[in-house]
């Protein structure tokens, strides 16, 4: 699946491939969301939960230049740039 495809499905269709097919790879935490980072196909998705009310908020497609900056201390990117 590509990112284009991604986008084009429901959220709740998103919802359903990252947490069954997506690998969490690291969190953080940013103005009262829990982030999560999930690695899926070939792209990269963060799912921002807000943590008071136990709900997703949303999911955001992010490029590998923001993981880099975003959570470079939480994981080992290396193999990213390979």
């Amino acid at each position: 699946m590509t990112e284009k495809e991604f986008i084009k499905l429901k959220i709740q269709d998103q919802l359903m491939i990252v947490f069954e097919s997506g690998e969490e790879i690291a969190s953080r935490l940013y103005a009262g969301f829990s982030i999560k980072l999930y690695s899926i196909f070939d792209f990269y998705i963060e799912v921002w939960y807000i943590k008071n009310e136990n709900k997703v908020d949303r999911l955001n497609i992010i490029d590998t230049e923001k993981v880099s900056r975003l959570y470079s201390s939480a994981i080992d990117i290396t193999d990213i740039f390979k």
